[in-house]
């Protein structure tokens, strides 16, 4: 059995929410799973499939009968809506590993919750961050568009003759977790 932590913030800047995420998973995988070591899955990725987060995506293809899989919470986990929430989970669940959220510990794959229960309140917080996910586009968008009619220079450099391809993106590559022992 491993422990699995899933980290993700959205952007650098976020460095101080992230350090709290990993103390707070630290102390969780200590404190209360009784463990002393995990494997970190992080990463610093804004999006809402599955497509785009690529540290989700390796500890899925890692996740093993008996793992215990952490998130802060729902809203780290995705931000997809409720059909990707249901699909994260069920996917860990199919492959005989459990969830806990440790900001919500009643939606625990082994909490005394029942699953009915739990199942709806899962749809309403993911639907919820969904909902928050496309304000957040939606307001920068009109934000950029608002600093382009201002005559910003706004998006990326262009590519142009000279000017050379990016590297091809190690989107689809997996993470390597970094192996972590708690004490």
């Amino acid at each position: 059995m491993n422990v699995r932590i899933y980290l993700r913030v959205s952007r650098e800047t976020e460095a101080e929410i992230y350090a709290h995420q990993r103390e707070t998973a630290i102390a969780y995988v200590h404190d209360k799973l009784g463990m002393d070591s995990a494997l970190v899955y992080s990463e610093i990725v804004s999006g809402r499939t599955i497509q785009a987060r690529r540290g989700l995506r390796t500890l899925l293809r890692d996740v093993q009968r008996e793992d215990i899989v952490v998130f802060t919470a729902p809203s780290r986990m995705t931000r997809g809506g409720v059909g990707s929430g249901q699909d994260i989970l069920r996917y860990i669940a199919d492959h005989g590993a459990y969830w806990h959220f440790i900001e919500y510990p009643m939606l625990n794959y082994d909490s005394t919750l029942p699953s009915w229960v739990r199942d709806v309140i899962l749809a309403v917080m993911n639907a919820m961050d969904q909902a928050y996910s496309e304000r957040i586009g939606a307001a920068t968008v009109k934000g950029l568009a608002k600093a382009k009619a201002a005559g910003h220079n706004v998006g990326g450099a262009r590519r142009g003759a000279g000017r050379p391809r990016k590297a091809a993106s190690k989107a689809d590559e997996p993470l390597e977790p970094e192996s972590l022992t708690v004490a």
